[in-house]
């Protein structure tokens, strides 16, 4: 239903076993979801991931 996606948007999950994709930078990683699952333009979703790695202070990890 139309609330059961609404409240999906909104959740986010932690894995017990946090891997990244090794084929993959930090940045591309974090990005991932909001493209695959919210639909967001990579270039919305690389913007994003790196306020947020900027947020929690791992700016140092991204590269391009």
């Amino acid at each position: 239903t139309r609330e059961f996606r609404a409240i999906q948007r909104s959740m986010g999950m932690v894995f017990q076993q946090f891997s990244l994709f090794p084929h993959l930078t930090v940045l591309q990683n974090v990005a991932l979801a909001p493209v695959r699952v919210l639909g967001l333009r990579e270039t919305d979703a690389h913007a994003r991931a790196r306020a947020l790695l900027v947020k929690v202070g791992l700016e140092d990890k991204i590269v391009e």
